[in-house]
């Protein structure tokens, strides 16, 4: 009896880990302090994109954002976030 009752546990864990990750790499874009103050107030559908094109790196997201903010100042987090979208995606024609 007591040794079910372990694979039991053991069986739910691993179930409750494998759906935990899957989540997590799904609809957000990263863990909270990997976000930096670049990618606040961009619509999520471009911040998906981005994260697309960026194959999941942050940091690159932030590098591109930063960028397009410093060629363009006074600009927005998401006119940066879609001008970086058009660099990438015609630069990689």
């Amino acid at each position: 009896m007591g040794i079910r009752l372990l694979l039991i546990a053991a069986v739910v864990l691993a179930i409750s880990w494998a759906v935990f990750k899957a989540l997590r790499g799904r609809g957000s874009i990263g863990v909270k302090e990997n976000i930096g103050d670049s990618l606040s107030g961009i619509p999520r559908n471009d911040l998906k994109r981005l994260r697309n094109i960026c194959r999941g790196d942050v940091d690159q997201m932030n590098r591109l954002i930063d960028f397009e903010k410093n060629r363009r100042p006074g600009i927005t987090n998401g006119e940066a976030c879609r001008k970086a979208i058009a660099s990438l995606t015609r630069d990689n024609r």
